[in-house]
């Protein structure tokens, strides 16, 4: 069976989180003197464009699974958190993000409308989106055991702290309060970033090449639909059981009728 559908998908997945890394770097950066020497306007048509670009490909990695012969996934699974019979709990981080990375792309275009403050809280949520994202491809990724694919997930992740802390940093004043906060920053990135590394299993050992990755995968998902297969067959064999007992029940009371029968008719005969 060709896994082109798969393969097409996965790399859509990697497109669309390297376009979203890259916006939302962007996006802490502005304001920054990182950005100092470009116009804020040209920053964040960038930003807004790859945000964009991001969006469409998420949406291409998950309409393409529609071709994959394997899961034969329908619209819904695909759509709906937690429908998908494909590690459903951690493809929902993903059809959530997908949602959220959706609103945020939206309000570029109703920012007029909504106003500056409401935009800027909804811009907000990129954060808890980039999270989503990178937890999806961790434990939902057919590459997410692979050690070039954790390196890139670690990376991403640690630089989005490291430059969210930067940007907090840099609209505090200079004083010994201001220091405390940052270095209580610093501590929750680090904290965070450890609990990343460790929840996720990107400390572990890689599981071998991407071809084993996806062999592995899809052996887990026969073994899975074997089980469900075989549920069926032992609650016939039990049914079947169960009528078999039923039929000896039967005849039984059947023999013990035609017993009394002729012991009537002898002792009528015998009168």
């Amino acid at each position: 069976m060709s896994h082109d559908f798969w393969y097409l998908s996965r790399a859509a997945a990697f497109t669309a989180y390297g376009l979203l890394f890259f916006s939302t770097v962007l996006g802490i950066m502005i304001g920054t003197r990182f950005t100092g020497r470009f116009s804020r306007n040209t920053m964040f048509d960038i930003h807004k464009f790859t945000a964009i670009l991001a969006l469409a490909f998420s949406i291409f990695h998950v309409a393409v699974l529609l071709g994959d012969g394997f899961f034969n996934f329908s619209v819904w699974q695909l759509a709906v958190p937690f429908a998908s019979p494909y590690r459903a709990w951690q493809t929902a981080a993903g059809v959530f993000g997908i949602y959220l990375l959706a609103i945020i792309v939206a309000s570029f275009y109703v920012r007029r409308i909504t106003g500056y403050r409401v935009w800027h809280v909804i811009h907000f949520s990129t954060f808890a989106l980039f999270g989503l994202v990178t937890l999806h491809g961790v434990t939902a990724g057919t590459d997410g055991s692979s050690t070039w694919a954790r390196l890139i997930y670690l990376g991403a992740g640690l630089t989005v702290l490291a430059l969210t802390f930067y940007r907090l940093q840099h609209h505090m004043p200079v004083a010994t309060q201001a220091r405390r906060v940052r270095f209580g920053a610093a501590g929750a990135a680090s904290f965070a970033a450890v609990l990343l590394i460790l929840t996720t299993g990107i400390a572990r050992p890689s599981s071998g090449s991407d071809e084993n990755a996806l062999a592995v995968t899809f052996a887990t998902v026969l073994d899975q639909r074997a089980l469900s297969a075989s549920q069926p067959d032992m609650g016939v064999a039990l049914q079947g059981d169960n009528d078999r007992d039923d039929d000896e029940h039967e005849e039984r009371e059947h023999e013990t009728r035609e017993g009394d029968h002729d012991d009537w008719e002898e002792h009528e005969d015998d009168d």
